[in-house]
């Protein structure tokens, strides 16, 4: 027997290629033979190619060609290789002008007037930075260098409060000649909204009672300076600028343990049905940012303005981020019922500001480094709980139950570094102080002066009554003639010269 082998068959052939290309352009399509056992082979090269558009033109290896257009155009190409063909559709589109493209994606193309679109800083009616030789604001040239600076205030602060319903403004005068003076009421009222010549005050008068901020720029006829930040301030009765808020943190419905921390004032909320009640002062925003915390659960924080609702009640979350904190600490025993702990905030090797608590002791790590220390009573096991809640991350507790062991010479609980005299067991922060002995017994610093003694009760100490043991003997006392007893202390008997 033999067998005879055929060469396959071809059943259909198929055209692959982009269906949209631009004006100007050159674009490759690839023809495809498929066979009858399942083969298939690229026989672009090798087919017959055209199109039916005047504004293009396809080689005999596939390349498309397009020309020039007014508008968008629609052809069709062609190919076919051993009796079988296919089509393939195709748009052309106009090519886009660059000069339409916002490749800085500010806002702005060269052709809106974008004189660097290579700089999103740069466009027409950005902030021109006078003196710098750029032009920002594409005005064709940069402005005059504006030598005026954004003023500082002098007063009133923040937190101050005016007695009357005047008020004098003064700042810095920023090297300017005129200001500009926006104030408002505690609603954002304008109170006053102008300009002040000649001189870097502003006294205003007729103001009723209530919670005001203000804030002032500066020009020089060239240019004008940013706003200066609000300052908020009082007139008359301080609680126009508190606010007291209440309400219940709760997760699943159910109150929880938790704290609750507003504009710098906080609470607990651990009594059992997760309430809180706080008087907070406002910002100079007239606002407050509430935060909440809970171990396990995400962070709490909204900014509330004045006016609304005080039923500030809270519902926490589980916390869907997996960021953790990395707290690194140092302890310390300072006596038997205290110990220091110090460390540091951080999240992969950077400083997160964030509140450290521990057992009733809190701080903030916002001051660049992360860092904090404290000293901290032990709880009823002898243990401290520490808690760190920062804003998107997973809130920290670690349980301290073991601390250094500080030499105690005189065995009398307190270590050499808070104990005056380890030398000598009757010595110690918590000592029974015995004055005037010229012992400091306590640790205080000093020994106690002895406070005069009065053992009759009459008024006079026995340093000034001679005789501390009769309360009718002293100083000043009713004279009982020639009984020998010297009763007002004078030193001698008295005697009737009348008799």
């Amino acid at each position: 027997s033999f067998t005879i082998k055929t060469e396959p068959i071809v059943t259909s052939v198929t055209i692959s290629g982009p269906s949209t290309v631009t004006e100007n352009s050159t674009t490759g399509y690839i023809l495809t033979a498929n066979y009858d056992d399942d083969t298939s082979q690229i026989v672009t090269s090798s087919a017959s190619w055209s199109e039916n558009s005047s504004y293009a033109s396809i080689s005999s290896s596939g390349v498309l060609t397009t020309d020039s257009i007014s508008a968008e155009e629609n052809l069709m190409i062609t190919a076919n290789y051993e009796g079988f063909s296919d089509t393939h559709s195709v748009t052309i589109t106009i090519e886009p002008d660059p000069f339409d493209d916002d490749r800085d994606g500010d806002g702005f193309t060269e052709n809106q007037g974008d004189c660097n679109d290579s700089d999103s800083t740069i466009h027409p009616g950005g902030i021109d930075i006078c003196g710098d030789g750029i032009d920002q604001d594409c005005s064709g040239s940069d402005c005059p260098s504006c030598l005026v600076t954004t003023p500082v205030q002098l007063n009133p602060l923040a937190g101050t409060k005016i007695d009357g319903s005047s008020v004098t403004m003064d700042w810095s005068d920023g090297a300017g000649s005129q200001w500009n003076l926006q104030l408002q009421n505690i609603n954002g009222t304008s109170v006053f909204s102008g300009s002040v010549a000649n001189s870097s005050e502003f006294s205003i008068g007729g103001l009723a009672e209530g919670r005001y901020r203000w804030r002032v720029s500066a020009n020089d006829g060239n240019c004008e300076t940013d706003w200066s930040v609000w300052r908020g301030f009082t007139v008359g009765n301080p609680a126009a600028y508190w606010q007291n808020l209440y309400g219940v943190i709760r997760y699943n419905g159910d109150p929880i343990c938790a704290m609750i921390l507003a504009n710098g004032k906080y609470q607990f909320t651990c009594s059992g049905d997760g309430s809180f009640n706080i008087d907070v002062p406002l910002d100079d925003n007239h606002e407050i940012t509430i935060q909440a915390f809970a171990s396990g659960l995400a962070p709490y924080r909204e900014v509330i303005a004045h006016d609304q609702a005080t039923n500030a009640s809270i519902d926490l979350n589980k916390s869907e981020n997996d960021k953790t904190l990395e707290v690194y600490t140092v302890t310390s025993l300072r006596t038997h019922s205290r110990s220091n702990i110090s460390g540091s905030v951080e999240y992969e090797n950077s400083p997160v500001c964030a509140m450290v608590l521990a057992n009733g002791q809190y701080q903030f790590t916002c001051s660049g480094d992360g860092s904090f220390d404290l000293d901290v009573p032990f709880d009823s096991n002898g243990e401290v709980t520490l808690f760190a809640f920062s804003s998107g991350f997973q809130p920290y507790k670690y349980v301290f139950n073991e601390f250094p062991t500080l030499a105690d010479f005189d065995s009398d609980g307190y270590p050499a570094d808070v104990d005056c005299n380890d030398n000598n067991a009757n010595i110690h922060p918590e000592a029974q102080e015995v004055c005037g002995d010229g012992i400091d017994q306590d640790c205080n610093g000093s020994d106690l002066a002895c406070s005069p003694i009065d053992a009759d009760g009459d008024g006079y100490s026995a340093g000034d009554d001679c005789n501390d043991n009769n309360a009718t003997i002293h100083p000043g006392a009713p004279v009982v003639y020639g009984d020998g007893i010297d009763q007002d202390c004078d030193g001698e008997d008295e005697i009737d010269v009348a008799q």
